[in-house]
């Protein structure tokens, strides 16, 4: 969306937030549409999902092991910003795919705002012992979480699989304890990324999978390092 086509939202008189933030009603077609287009705006079309892989990730009825959790800042007349989440169950784990503002609406605190709600979901989640993030390691997100958020980058490569129309891509995990909980060691990481796998990337058999299998041998002390080209990308 061009700058010049929209108008920047202003603060209330009273200096309140002129937006609101709320969960997504993710029956409503017109609203998941959306937030998908502000992904799509945010972040590139070649990093995120195609929407019919979308409209699985954001529905409750997909998988009863993963709890969707989206968090959507909008004023009244549109989205400004999102940030999509889920439960992963069986590790007792939050995972935020997704986190986009508006170019217009940035800088305002909506990104801090809407994280610290999804947290507090997470939070109220039974057995979640920490929120984990797939994040560029050059990003200022990376250093944000690492500096001001009690966050740690997670031992081994990891990398974003080429499914759902996206690229592979070398990425950090970032896991921020939540809950009085403990983030995961070696064991524990690799149990993460299968879940992740399999229930984020829905890849049926993660051990067939060669990213996972990089990922599994980086987590040995003899593992190779793998590279793959890096940009600047926070999901998925």
């Amino acid at each position: 969306m061009f700058e010049d086509k929209m108008r920047q939202p202003k603060s209330s008189a009273t200096g309140a937030p002129d937006y609101i933030l709320r969960d997504l009603d993710e029956s409503r077609l017109e609203d998941v549409l959306e937030v998908y287009s502000l992904l799509q705006d945010a972040m590139g079309t070649d990093s995120v999902e195609d929407l019919r892989s979308f409209r699985r990730t954001v529905s409750p009825l997909t998988d009863p092991r993963v709890l969707p959790r989206v968090v959507v800042a909008s004023t009244e007349c549109e989205v400004i910003g999102v940030m999509v989440g889920a439960t992963l169950k069986n590790v007792g784990a939050g995972f935020i795919a997704y986190s986009a503002v508006q170019e217009a609406s940035r800088r305002r605190g909506i990104y801090v705002r809407m994280r610290s709600r999804l947290l507090k979901r997470f939070t109220q989640d039974h057995g979640v012992k920490y929120v984990v993030s797939e994040l560029d390691e050059g990003s200022w997100l990376f250093s944000k979480c690492i500096r001001d958020w009690n966050a740690v980058a997670l031992p081994g490569h990891y990398e974003q699989p080429p499914v759902q129309g996206l690229q592979a891509k070398a990425l950090r995990l970032v896991a921020q304890p939540v809950n009085n909980g403990i983030t995961p060691g070696p064991f524990e990481t690799l149990a993460l990324v299968r879940e992740i796998y399999e229930q984020i990337y829905r890849i049926k058999d993660a051990e067939g999978n060669e990213s996972y299998r990089r990922i599994s041998a980086s987590l040995t002390q003899s593992g190779p390092q793998y590279e793959i080209e890096r940009n600047g990308t926070n999901r998925k």
